[in-house]
């Protein structure tokens, strides 16, 4: 059943992104912000503020109107604990829905502030947690290519779930923009 869910997930992002690339519209004249992009990221997730989890995941990014995108991402993390000759993982899956505000620039270098919408789904020691809550970020990125950049985010996450029911977090990435 969880796979089937899973493949049903996969199969409409993909289904979505080919719209998306399908419907590009010129770009505006403060650069490419008319364009759908996709992201990919690697960094770290201080959630709860209990363990650090390494994230890796991607997003896409496809406007709304013009300077407002929509954003919709995935991310997988694992954090381990070390108990006497035993090695316990620990995943995370957050799921990402957000507006993305562009500050868009001449130069090479953009910033752009995020508010959205994270479920976080968590599995540790055979158990899981589900998590809500709203999220904030705000990202800097520099053109390297025409059609490539580089960027660092960080991201301050309010969620509602687990043992504690109030919980904060933040994650810091860095990747690519294409």
């Amino acid at each position: 059943m969880k796979r089937t869910i899973l493949c049903i997930i996969l199969a409409g992002l993909c289904v979505h992104t080919q719209l998306l690339f399908g419907q590009t519209q010129k770009g505006s004249s403060e650069g490419d912000y008319g364009l759908p992009a996709f992201s990919a990221h690697i960094g770290t997730d201080f959630f709860l503020w209990d363990d650090p989890f390494l994230v890796t995941g991607g997003d896409i990014r496809f406007p709304i109107q013009q300077a407002l995108y929509g954003s919709i991402g995935v991310d997988f993390g694992i954090h381990t604990n070390n108990d006497d000759s035993k090695t316990t993982p620990a995943f995370l899956l957050p799921i990402r829905v957000a507006l993305v505000f562009p500050f868009p620039d001449k130069k090479k270098i953009s910033f752009s502030l995020v508010t959205g919408l994270m479920p976080v789904f968590h599995f540790y020691d055979g158990d899981s947690s589900f998590y809500l809550g709203p999220y904030t970020g705000a990202r800097a990125q520099i053109a390297v290519h025409p059609v490539l950049s580089l960027f660092a985010e960080v991201q301050q996450v309010l969620l509602f779930g687990g043992d504690d029911w109030i919980n904060t977090g933040t994650r810091i990435v860095g990747g690519i923009s294409f």
